[in-house]
């Protein structure tokens, strides 16, 4: 009967759009799936690269007597200075030692110091030695009397073979720090944001 065939060519029309759409639906999901895979791949070998990054720059901190020179540093500090840290940036090959009146350490970030009748305040000086993977170099901007910074560097030869250099560069980043005072201020009603003010002039020394 034309009938049954008309319902039996309905039907498989029917199945055939449901399978159509079953492997659509299986094709978009392993396409998202090797999308997924890539992404966790690269994000991994992301990881893997910073983390070779981190540890280099952590090799060259400890090889060199940097790291050493500047705990030394800050332990000089105690009972001189109201507060006083060791901040150290793996990720972008920093060492600080930092001293002050005010300001707050959150991981690897100085932050600012909230206050009874201020939003915060940043009050400090402070020294930074930077690892450099190209060569395994070092160096310190140091300030001259008239607070202009030069970059001093010393390459992996010089620190390898005569560690006072190392020693030598610390003792006068400290004696010439760089120095931050900054008050945070209320966000202003047409820029939207928090502003301070900076003082480059030199305190914080014991």
């Amino acid at each position: 009967m034309v009938w049954e065939r008309i319902e039996e060519l309905r039907r498989q029309g029917e199945a055939k759009k449901a399978q159509e759409a079953r492997d659509r639906l299986q094709r978009e999901q392993e396409a998202a799936t090797k999308v997924r895979q890539e992404r966790d791949l690269e994000e991994r070998r992301a990881r893997e690269k910073q983390q070779e990054r981190r540890n280099a720059h952590r090799e060259i901190f400890a090889m060199s007597a940097v790291k050493s020179e500047m705990r030394d540093l800050e332990k000089g500090l105690e009972g001189n200075v109201r507060k006083h840290a060791i901040v150290e940036n793996l990720d972008n090959g920093t060492m600080q030692v930092v001293w002050g009146n005010k300001f707050n350490i959150v991981g690897n970030i100085i932050d600012y110091e909230k206050g009874f009748l201020s939003l915060g305040q940043k009050d400090y000086s402070y020294i930074e030695i930077s690892a450099n993977l190209n060569g395994e170099s070092i160096s310190a901007s140091i300030q001259d009397d008239r607070g202009y910074g030069r970059t001093e560097t010393l390459s992996r030869k010089q620190w390898e073979n005569d560690r006072s250099l190392v020693r030598d560069l610390v003792a006068r980043a400290y004696l010439h720090p760089k120095r931050v005072n900054e008050r945070k201020k209320p966000p202003s009603k047409s820029s939207g944001y928090s502003s301070g003010s900076s003082n480059t002039s030199e305190c914080c020394s014991h």
